[in-house]
């Protein structure tokens, strides 16, 4: 099998549905950055949690990327060619750039909480758009991410942009439960549930990113944040096929999620979109020190 392949998943009515699960082998080279990407290719959302983007890698940790580890995550960042990607674990906008390359092709903009994971967008300098006040998901508790909101118009649609990357330890225990990490959990639906309910009327409102949780249609996280505005997506239930470094290649359901609302006449076109997974192979994740999430993008 080649280093690199994509999983496609789809969706079809008012809920995601898995269609199609399967493997299309990329026989090119890695593509070279392209910022005039043709207008029939559609716009490209995407997510990405880089796992520990920094310097030092993880702290506490002996293990250090190398300069042929940012190599090859920037063969991946240049075959996902996204138009927007939502990033998380991002400690600074110097480091994204060490994947985005020289040439100024994108911007990289961060959460204003300080910190070494950090969520934010990483836009193509041919799009225009405008940057909206970071979503407090935890009050004002630093150690907490914030969610980033960019707005942008294309073909004519607004789309309302949310990059998250929810609190972690709490995949599938209750929510309501005694652990502070799904207390905390459930703290941040509420500014979810109103960033969706009010961005969706004023366009098509998405959040992506890393929600630490699967999402299913009975599961209780998407119940409750679905109660209030209808939603869509196409990562619901999806299982997770992402090698990881220690050669544990055994799929488990998918935590990167793409969530979409909208209203009126909008919402019907949002339940053909389908996501599909940029994976590499086994032996390039042992290999290099990538990362233990693989991207997700929906093209629209």
């Amino acid at each position: 099998m080649s280093p690199f392949f994509t999983l496609r998943t789809c969706t079809v009515g008012a809920r995601a549905v898995l269609l199609a699960l399967f493997f299309q082998v990329k026989v090119a080279p890695v593509a070279a950055f392209d910022d005039t990407r043709p207008e029939h290719a559609g716009l490209r959302l995407a997510t990405w949690n880089i796992e520990w983007l920094r310097p030092n890698f993880k702290p506490g940790s002996p293990v250090r990327r190398s300069g042929k580890d940012y190599a090859a995550l920037a063969e991946e960042f240049a075959r996902l060619a996204p138009d927007v990607l939502a990033i998380q674990e991002v400690a600074s906008v110097g480091m994204m750039e060490r994947l985005t390359g020289p040439g100024g092709h994108y911007r990289t903009i961060l959460e204003k909480r300080k910190g070494e994971q950090r969520v934010g967008f990483t836009i193509r300098r041919t799009l225009s758009w405008q940057r909206h006040p970071d979503v407090l998901l935890a009050g004002r508790k630093r150690h907490i991410r914030n969610g980033v909101h960019i707005s942008l118009v294309y073909r004519g649609e607004r789309y309302h942009l949310l990059s998250v990357h929810l609190v972690s330890g709490c995949q599938r225990d209750p929510l309501t439960g005694d652990r502070k990490a799904c207390k905390r959990l459930y703290s941040q639906l509420q500014p979810l549930e109103c960033w969706l309910k009010k961005w969706s009327k004023e366009g098509v409102a998405i959040i992506l990113g890393d929600f630490n949780r699967p999402l299913a249609e009975k599961e209780p996280f998407w119940v409750r944040l679905s109660q209030q505005t209808t939603l869509y997506s196409p990562t619901l239930g999806q299982k997770d096929h992402c090698p990881a470094r220690t050669g544990n290649f055994l799929p488990h359901t998918l935590i990167d999620h793409v969530v979409m609302a909208a209203s009126g006449s909008r919402a019907p076109a949002l339940t053909s979109v389908c996501a599909k997974r940029q994976l590499w192979s086994q032996r390039r994740a042992s290999i290099y020190l990538l990362s233990d999430h693989c991207p997700v993008y929906v093209d629209l």
